[in-house]
């Protein structure tokens, strides 16, 4: 059987035009950011509210960063952010469970019990912040 050599260039055409379009389309598509929270490593967050409870608690609300102002923080309920700090010059690491609904876009709060010294060296550190 012959291959009309017209039909099989038209097609040779239009599979490059496609596979173009194709291309095209993927890169000029939004992306999405990523992840505004990492499991290998620290992110800064600032510091954008601070209030008090009662006398011994802190809720502190830090701002999610460009491109994620306006996007929420993507964490599941029940799950924590990994807070660092130096404090009296050693790395001290906790665990916080953000307060604030999994909706809310553009921010997390945390709630910290602040403990008096010589015990809490990270929740004395949190309730020191200054906006």
């Amino acid at each position: 059987m012959a291959v009309d050599p017209k039909a099989a260039g038209a097609l040779l055409f239009f599979a490059f035009l496609a596979l173009f379009a194709f291309l095209l389309f993927r890169a000029l598509a939004p992306r999405a950011p990523p992840p505004v929270l990492s499991p290998s490593e620290f992110r800064p967050f600032p510091l954008a509210a601070k209030s008090h409870p009662s006398a011994n608690t802190v809720l502190l609300t830090f701002a999610l960063p460009p491109p994620h102002a306006n996007l929420p923080l993507g964490l599941p309920v029940g799950r924590h952010i990994s807070v660092r700090a130096t404090v009296a010059g050693k790395e001290v690491r906790r665990p916080y469970t953000p307060v604030s609904a999994v909706d809310v876009c553009g921010k997390f709060e945390l709630l910290v019990k602040v403990y008096p010294e010589p015990y809490g060296a990270m929740s004395r550190y949190l309730g020191a912040l200054e906006v």
